[in-house]
């Protein structure tokens, strides 16, 4: 019988040099952090740019309260699509850099002070570009995600060493069938010895995806594949939420309304991909008996995503705050992607009953929720370049939380 849910999340990173700074940059304390004993906590920021790339920012706070606004002047800065990975409470982050394929490794200590202590390449291993996928087992055990090779690649975090790659089914190498694989953004179900990878497909470029979901089941004790599979019950169901009975929620990709049908407007106009899976604690296999059809819960609206709510048992999915017509207008990516008319639904998962959830405006796509210090906390993007933290409250009365320019990518105490 399969243990108790770990959630786990993800980290990435470069040399100072790479940055745009000195090492004395790099490693100084931010202007909020004191040796006062607080808690602190490092902010990931993505903000665009006008040359249509992006620019990151790790800042270190000690609140996150609605009175704090990332300060990016006296962060670290990582040009382009940096990353960002964190053990919860471990003392350390890591930063990931696309322009060496390198994880460096942070370390901050009780007052604030950063200090670079390892760097690891990943070039050696094949991986062609970083995400936001590590997992990490231990102190000594980490496992990066790599689909462009299609295998994990196990690393020692504490010497900052690769020990050595297993391969994945083919079905996650990018390139399969024509698509680009995609896997969950930061967060894997880990549940006992068992390592959960969903996958879905897409084709960018031509608006077109496979309509089903694949799942690994990867063995962490024997670091093996136990076993893959595929459903068509439900297209793209990589987003995720966790109950603390150990069952897991699979939803559809924040992609899939988009790019499975942006080249084809008729099907785009009636596009309502909206569904959940469940895997049961103590199974290895999607329940046949559970699927959770979002165009019967939210009426005729186009919904997506999912993540987890305040309290276990709830979660949150993302519906289209007009109805078809609004959705069939946004007729190019940007607007999609931009257009701050995605509406936070509370979604039951146990009971299988929906409500909108007024308490966090309407956002841009794409949603994920943050668990620190045992409190959620979502991350709610207004469209302008900027996002907002919010701390959710069972009873709906949410908190204004942390504010940042960009795109809030994740939240992470390290100390």
């Amino acid at each position: 019988m399969l243990g108790k849910l770990k959630p786990v999340l993800v980290v990435g990173a470069a040399a100072a040099a790479l940055w745009g700074c000195s090492e004395d940059e790099a490693t100084r304390a931010p202007k909020h952090v004191g040796s006062d004993g607080k808690p602190l906590y490092a902010v990931f920021t993505s903000v665009a740019t006008p040359d249509d790339d992006s620019t990151s920012y790790l800042g270190i706070t000690s609140s996150l309260d609605g009175d704090t606004e990332l300060d990016t002047a006296n962060a670290i800065e990582m040009p382009g699509a940096s990353r960002f990975y964190a053990p919860e409470g471990g003392g350390y982050f890591a930063l990931g850099s696309n322009e060496d394929l390198t994880i460096t490794r942070f370390d901050v200590s009780e007052a604030g002070k950063i200090e670079q202590t390892g760097r690891v390449s990943f070039a050696g291993a094949g991986v062609e570009r970083l995400h936001y996928r590590a997992v990490f087992v231990s102190e000594t055990k980490a496992y990066y995600i790599d689909h462009t090779q299609g295998q994990i690649v196990i690393w020692n975090p504490a010497k900052m060493e690769i020990e050595h790659t297993v391969p994945l089914p083919e079905e996650l190498v990018d390139g399969y069938m024509g698509f680009t694989s995609v896997l969950p953004y930061f967060r894997y179900p880990h549940v006992a010895d068992a390592l959960f990878i969903p996958v879905a497909w897409y084709d960018f470029e031509n608006g077109k995806a496979r309509d089903v979901t694949g799942l690994v089941v990867f063995d962490t004790k024997t670091d093996t594949v136990e076993s893959y599979t595929e459903t068509d019950r439900c297209a793209g169901a990589t987003e995720l939420a966790f109950d603390d009975n150990g069952d897991v929620y699979f939803g559809t990709s924040v992609n899939h309304p988009w790019y499975a049908n942006a080249f084809e407007p008729e099907r785009r106009a009636r596009a309502q991909p909206g569904c959940i899976l469940r895997i049961r604690a103590g199974e290895q296999s999607f329940d046949e008996d559970y699927r959770l059809d979002l165009r019967e819960l939210l009426g005729d609206r186009t919904s997506m995503g999912l993540t987890d709510a305040a309290r276990p048992g709830l979660g949150y999915v993302q519906a289209i705050a007009t109805e078809q017509q609004a959705w069939a207008e946004l007729s190019d990516e940007d607007t999609f992607w931009e257009s701050p008319v995605w509406q936070w639904w509370q979604i039951d998962l146990r009971e299988g009953k929906a409500k909108l959830d007024q308490g966090i405006p309407a956002s841009a796509p794409y949603m994920t929720s943050y668990d620190v210090d045992g409190e959620r906390y979502v991350s709610r993007q207004s469209g302008d370049n900027a996002s907002r933290m919010f701390h959710l409250s069972a009873d709906g009365e949410h908190a204004p939380s942390l504010r940042s320019v960009g795109e809030i990518r994740a939240v992470s105490r390290v100390r």
